[in-house]
């Protein structure tokens, strides 16, 4: 499966909108398409223009009037999007869908045309577009906006900003930060915010293909289509890549003209989830779907990372129940695998699931009642049909201990040590080692021995890009820096190594969270510091060679020093 620069692929989707009025039809529907392929100073992307051509293609298909844009540089993309928004005025409906290069920095998006060079700060002023430009254009003319983002990962030209910016680099993330909906927009992410998405392999990125069959085939309402375009990445990815959504929309909306019967069947509200619940809490029969499941939960932002990131639910026949800190788990699934329940939490602000569930796996979104914080969530089936006593186990509490890690990154090849530190027990794993010569080695305990003359050295004839190392904690830690001497400093009798090897150029450093920053280093033997801030709450940090300084007679990168900084979660 490739991984290519991201293409960010977003949509601001103006759709069928159910209403009283029988004119909903005739509804001015129109959408902009843009595709950036051709990019100057980046290297050519193959699928955004494909995205795109495809996604236009199948919205007039449904009657959409679609402006499309190939190919734009700064100035024609903003003359596009102008005349995008001079003709939204008195629209009900309206579409915006973008797929091209992408990158967030201080938290916020940006779009990137074929020209933008990115090689110091002034470029976010001057070369690219800011997301939040274009959604308050879309909110301020339109009634119901959508927008559909999709990200990926090797972007040149945020390499090209974090060279530029230095130290500040770290507030260069990964992916998109999550952005909210205003009332009648709903935010659809091909996964979670700051995460990456990927290219696939054919001709469409797997959320574009996925997006695209929805379109063209789906007559169900929009909430039901992302939770089979979410389904549907999730497959091709095979769970690499999980596509959530933030809704402020207030009625049902249609691509195509909703199945007979379902025009005025409502979704239920938060108070009728409740009655669903105990209508049908005494049905005896079974179904396919009955059983223990285990949910990860994942939130959009820092503030809304869920406290316990692990939920257990069970579902029997119609009913799903279970058992959390404050109180009950209640809701209901119907016979298709759609279903919604709730719980209360410690604010007093209940969350409210809603999710798509088939015999072994399913996924879905949740939101808190006061719409303050929302995420998502996958779903595993832990058994078969549930015994009273795992029922009964459902509803018992799990204590903060119990609640499982996410898995960290593993390697065939990787080489692991530990060490005690004030916070607790740090395991070290390094993706691969250069093998051992003239009695010296080079593993991953190397990192933490004090030592500048001993180095981790990477064992892969690539230069050392993509190789890693992983600090893992023995429970959840807050991660305030990092502590790191770069290249291997060992002198022989003749010279320093140290510039014999190659150096560490950049590094990205990603969180079990799902938050990645980006590091520059100095090309200096002496130790650097760098901060995160916000601290991030994490089981494990990768930090992953994304470019070096070459070396004058080896290919091999090295590391002399590294320390992860972090204390307890009080």
């Amino acid at each position: 499966m490739r991984f290519w620069a991201c293409p960010f692929m977003w949509i601001l989707l103006a759709v069928y909108f159910v209403a009283a009025s029988p004119a909903a039809s005739e509804q001015k529907r129109l959408a902009l398409v843009v595709g950036n392929s051709a990019y100057i100073h980046a290297g050519e992307l193959p699928n955004p223009r494909n995205d795109a051509a495809d996604i236009a293609a199948a919205l007039e298909k449904l009657g959409f009037e679609v402006i499309r844009g190939i190919d734009l540089d700064k100035q024609s993309m903003e003359r596009t999007l102008r005349q995008f928004a001079s003709a939204l005025s008195g629209a009900e409906l309206g579409l915006f869908f973008y797929a091209g290069h992408g990158l967030q920095v201080n938290g916020h998006n940006y779009l990137v045309p074929i020209d933008a060079k990115l090689e110091d700060a002034a470029g976010l002023d001057f070369e690219v577009i800011r997301l939040d430009l274009i959604q308050r254009i879309m909110e301020r003319e339109g009634k119901t906006n959508i927008l559909f983002l999709d990200a990926c990962r090797n972007n040149p030209l945020a390499r090209n900003l974090a060279r530029a910016m230095g130290t500040r680099s770290i507030s260069i993330g990964r992916g998109l930060a999550a952005a909210e909906s205003g009332v009648g927009t709903l935010i659809s992410y091909s996964t979670q915010p700051g995460n990456v998405a990927l290219d696939g392999d054919g001709r469409n990125s797997p959320f574009a293909k996925a997006l695209v069959e929805q379109l063209l085939t789906s007559r169900d309402d929009l909430s039901n289509m992302l939770i089979n375009v979410r389904n549907s990445v999730m497959r091709q990815t095979k769970n690499l890549q999980v596509p959530w959504e933030h809704s402020a929309l207030t009625a049902k909306v249609y691509f195509s003209p909703p199945a007979p019967g379902d025009v005025t069947a409502a979704r239920p509200s938060f108070k009728q989830v409740a009655v669903a619940r105990n209508d049908t809490a005494n049905a005896s029969g079974l179904s396919s779907f009955d059983g223990s499941w285990t949910l990860t939960l994942f939130g959009s932002t820092e503030r809304c990372r869920p406290r316990a990131p692990v939920l257990s639910i069970i579902i029997r026949g119609r009913t799903i129940t279970g058992r959390v800190a404050r109180g009950d788990v209640s809701g209901s699934i119907s016979a298709s695998g759609v279903a919604e329940w709730t719980h209360p939490n410690r604010e007093g602000h209940p969350l409210r699931y809603r999710g798509s569930f088939n015999r072994d796996a399913g996924s879905g979104s949740w939101e808190r009642s006061d719409g303050r914080c929302w995420g998502t969530f996958v779903a595993k089936r832990e058994g078969q049909t549930a015994s009273a006593p795992q029922q009964q186990a459902a509803l018992t509490p799990l204590p903060a201990w119990h609640l499982s890690a996410p898995a960290r990154p593993r390697s065939a090849t990787e080489d692991c040590a530990t060490r005690q530190v004030a916070a607790g027990q740090d395991t070290y794993c390094a993706s691969s080692v250069l093998g051992k010569q003239l009695g010296n080695t080079y593993g991953a305990r190397n990192l933490f021995d004090g030592a500048t003359d001993t180095a981790w050295v990477e064992g892969r004839s690539n230069s050392g890009l993509g190789e890693w190392i992983v600090v893992s904690f023995e429970a959840e830690r807050i991660v305030s820096g990092i502590r790191i001497t770069n290249g291997y400093h060992k002198h022989t009798g003749r010279s320093n190594l140290f510039l014999k090897n190659n150096r560490v150029r950049h590094l990205r450093v990603t969180f079990s969270s799902g938050r990645a920053d980006t590091i520059a280093l100095r090309d200096s033997g002496e130790g650097q510091f760098f901060t995160f801030a916000p601290t991030e709450r994490a089981y494990w940090v990768q930090l992953s060679i994304d470019g070096i300084y070459r070396g004058t007679d080896y290919d091999d990168t090295a590391i002399s020093e590294l320390e992860v900084v972090s204390h307890a979660v009080q």
